[in-house]
């Protein structure tokens, strides 16, 4: 069947059309109305022209289907195919969902509101996927060889976007991953294998990255070159350095193996590169295997209900707070009663005003700081 000028279903009606191919031509429109419902029933569907699903409405191919043309799925609309759904001009979808067993994006997507996609999501070495104040679900894996980026639409809500992957996130040498506000979460249910080579490409330094899967162990690639506890770390302008705003494993009890698989710092695999953290969180019941590489968080951003395989590769930077001496995240008796058990041995760690005695002004120092509150 080949159309070349426009099939349109009425507004609350449904149609099956059943064909060995079909063809919608470059000037064809196909167009399902409000609350209506399409059924294309062919071993193969080519969609040359615009494609319209207005709200509510559906459209189902038995096959696989390829877009040539634009796209527009809307409000509360579904798209499903049997096969894999190729989109090769723009594709807007608008809280809507798509369900294919891979949704395979070689040129603009835009998400707005919240879209999932039941299966799997590729996005193509070129291609851009945007996602402006809304969230993205991908119920399968993600593969970004392309652009994702996260922007802020004043007309959507002016949220922060979102990107939910059930499967694991994976993403190329040549990627670009960009989700540059504080609001926005990247969560992760299987791995995080990140393979970008170029710091400009990546953008996570305000937002979190949450792995939390389901029983399984996730990989959690370190990218960051091992500068040591230097708060340079968290700069992603400096080259090699990927920082992350916050890195939460859980709250889910879930199991996470650092790795270096990529050489993303450019300086060779000889050592084990790091990550650099605002604050970590580590949910409990959760584990985190990091038995060669090192995590660096900021002080005082660090919460452990997990388990941890080695503490000594938990590295806090910065600036510490005096009023939390014993440097457990809280600023409480526990405290005071580490200071004065140092204060009474003359232990040099209790010379918090750094005058090289420990003596009363050392005292006066501690509470002004733990009154404070740090």
């Amino acid at each position: 069947m080949d159309i070349f000028g426009q099939l349109r279903v009425s507004a609350g009606a449904s149609a099956d059309v059943s064909a060995d191919s079909f063809l919608l031509g470059s000037r064809g429109i196909l167009t399902a109305r409000t609350n209506s419902s399409l059924t294309i029933n062919a071993l193969s569907a080519d969609l040359d022209g615009q494609t319209r699903l207005e709200q509510g409405a559906s459209l189902t191919f038995s096959s696989s289907a390829t877009a040539i043309g634009p796209t527009t799925v809307g409000l509360n609309a579904s798209l499903t195919t049997g096969g894999v759904f190729t989109n090769i001009d723009t594709f807007t979808i608008t809280a809507g969902t798509i369900s294919a067993p891979l949704f395979y994006n070689r040129a603009a997507a835009n998400i707005f509101g919240s879209t999932a996609i039941f299966g799997s999501f590729a996005n193509e070495a070129g291609a851009i996927t945007t996602i402006p104040s809304g969230s993205l679900f991908v119920f399968g894996s993600l593969t970004n060889n392309g652009t994702i980026v996260g922007t802020i639409c004043t007309a959507c809500g002016s949220t922060a976007p979102n990107l939910y992957v059930g499967g694991s996130l994976i993403l190329g040498p040549a990627a670009n991953l960009t989700m540059p506000f504080a609001g926005s979460l990247v969560h992760v249910g299987g791995s995080f294998d990140c393979a970008i080579d170029s710091n400009t490409r990546y953008h996570m330094s305000v937002a979190t990255l949450q792995l939390e899967g389901t029983g399984m162990e996730q990989t959690l690639e370190v990218m960051s070159a091992d500068i040591g506890a230097d708060v340079l770390g968290l700069d992603r302008s400096i080259a090699g350095q990927y920082p992350i705003g916050t890195l939460e494993i859980g709250p889910s009890p879930s199991t996470i193996r650092l790795v270096d698989t990529h050489d993303n710092d450019r300086l060779g695999q000889s050592t084990c590169e790091a990550i650099y953290v605002n604050e970590l969180r580590i949910g409990a019941g959760s584990r985190l295997i990091n038995t060669t590489c090192r995590i660096y968080y900021y002080y005082n951003t660090l919460t452990n209900n997990g388990t941890v395989d080695v503490p000594e590769n938990l590295i806090p930077f910065g600036q510490p707070c005096g009023g939390d001496y014993n440097q457990d995240g809280g600023i409480d008796g526990a405290d005071v009663q580490a200071f004065f058990v140092d204060w009474e041995a003359g232990s040099a760690a209790a010379d918090v005003n750094e005058d090289g005695g420990v003596d009363g002004a050392d005292v006066s120092t501690f509470f002004e700081a733990w009154e404070a509150g740090c």
